[in-house]
């Protein structure tokens, strides 16, 4: 995880540091390094909390509380939700997304089927998800596919490619453009998938 050297004044981590002082800037940097090992984001319940505290010398479960609670509100994380009857919460953000994706490189992504509690979209990073399906005669390799099989090819900015694989049951791609793509048919296809997006069922903390 590379930090950026204007990290400390950005208008949310100021806050914090006014806020809370140098143990704030401490946790956001902690949070930061526990969800990049991890991935792209944590789970975040009363089991890691109280981990998480012994981790910071002086730092109290009630003070992480209140800072991580001022980070989502000020949209450092921009999903951090409580389940029904206290389940686990998670840790993460657009942002980070992006960056895990970057830092670990499309190429490396490629052979992982499940994504979970994504807020973006990983093709425009470059990654289309790989699925695993035993019926691989009808996905032929080498030849640019259809992503989505519901909208409209023209309004589709991207294509994949299925990847040569010894597991022929693992459909692997790469993303290529579309050379029939027109922009404004995909402004309008584009609204109703943001909004489909926003509105889908979070599935639960794994």
């Amino acid at each position: 995880m590379k930090l950026d050297p204007e990290f400390f004044d950005r208008e949310d981590v100021a806050a914090i540091s006014g806020e809370f002082g140098a143990i704030g800037e401490l946790v956001v940097i902690r949070l930061l390094c526990e969800i990049r090992k991890a991935g792209y984001y944590i789970c975040w319940d009363t089991m890691r909390k109280m981990a998480f505290v012994k981790l910071i010398g002086g730092l109290t479960p009630d003070t992480l509380d209140r800072i991580v609670e001022r980070l989502v509100e000020y949209g450092f994380f921009r999903s951090r939700y409580r389940g029904v009857g206290g389940a686990a919460g998670v840790l993460t953000s657009a942002d980070i997304q992006r960056r895990y994706i970057r830092e670990t490189g499309a190429g490396r992504l490629r052979r992982r089927t499940q994504w979970p509690h994504l807020l973006i979209d990983p093709v425009e990073e470059g990654v289309v998800p790989a699925k695993v399906d035993a019926g691989s005669a009808d996905e032929p390799e080498g030849v640019a596919l259809r992503i989505d099989p519901v909208r409209p090819l023209s309004s589709q900015k991207w294509m994949k490619v299925r990847i040569r694989t010894a597991d022929k049951a693992l459909h692997v791609y790469r993303r290529v453009p579309n050379p029939g793509y027109k922009a404004a048919s995909a402004v309008d296809a584009g609204s109703g998938l943001l909004t489909g997006m926003v509105n889908r069922k979070r599935a639960p903390c794994l």
